[in-house]
């Protein structure tokens, strides 16, 4: 996730985004052998550290993609989703509870709920739950979506995170 003031723009950012669509994670970082240590991996993944040029190569050639697919712009589709992203990892907790609140008022069980957005029934329950211990389960834009098209909610998504967003805005 981004720091206060950090460019969503800027390239840190964009290969963040890029590793996060190609599900890349600290471990495979680790193995690409671009880093020795998770914590550095992370702070990749988290658009806090920037590569050069030869680490980028590195890292597309240990990932089997072409390196514009590391650095590349980001479609319009893309900045929303990870806008998306970014606001829900900020506030985790909140947004999945809008989402039970959500399912909730439809008649969907947590089953069904998790079933519509395409994750297991234990992903769903442990991402309810505030577990220092276990990894953080962030609600990402295309399980939002299938659960806020299942109940043909008109503002779509974007009620995930209505008000939670500072100066930008998601199209509904």
């Amino acid at each position: 996730m981004l720091e206060e003031g950090q460019d969503p723009q800027g390239s840190a950012a964009r290969l963040a985004f890029h590793l996060h669509r190609l599900h890349a994670s600290a471990t495979a970082l680790v193995h690409s052998g671009l880093v020795k240590r998770r914590d550095d991996a992370t702070l990749i993944l988290q658009a806090r550290m920037t590569l050069s040029p030869t680490e980028l190569t590195q890292l597309a050639r240990a990932l089997s993609v072409p390196p514009e697919q590391l650095t590349r712009d980001l479609t319009l589709a893309e900045q929303r989703e990870w806008l998306f992203y970014r606001v829900s990892a900020a506030n985790r907790l909140t947004v999945w509870h809008r989402a039970q609140d959500l399912w909730r008022r439809h008649d969907l069980s947590q089953r069904a709920a998790a079933e519509v957005m395409g994750y297991s029934p234990s992903h769903v329950s442990r991402a309810l739950k505030d577990e220092p211990t276990q990894k953080q389960k962030v609600l990402s834009l295309p399980p939002a979506e299938r659960l806020t098209r299942s109940i043909a909610l008109p503002e779509g998504a974007a009620y995930l995170v209505e008000d939670l967003i500072l100066d930008q805005t998601l199209d509904r």
